[in-house]
């Protein structure tokens, strides 16, 4: 009768360690990784920082961009914008 039991919680045991093996796995590997596609939102050097950038920033927004970084190249502002690559 004992024999029995320790099949019973090796059979348990095995079954809950999978279990959690998998979930591990799924949890941190299952994630796709994520292919961007970028563009440049310019201005026209003389302006003010981003003056006049509102409109293009605003309709690429729309269009699922999201800005995630700014500069300036001799006076010009520009903006970098990425969404997720369709």
């Amino acid at each position: 009768m004992n024999t029995r039991i320790e099949i019973k919680s090796a059979v348990l045991g095995a079954f809950l360690g999978a279990a959690v093996v998998f979930s591990v796995a799924a949890a941190t590997g299952g994630a796709a990784h994520t292919v961007w596609e970028h563009k440049i939102v310019t201005q026209q050097s003389g302006l003010p920082l981003l003056a006049g950038l509102e409109q293009p920033l605003d309709a690429a927004a729309k269009d699922g961009w999201e800005a995630v970084g700014l500069g300036d190249n001799m006076g010009a502002s520009f903006v970098l914008m990425r969404r997720p690559k369709k």
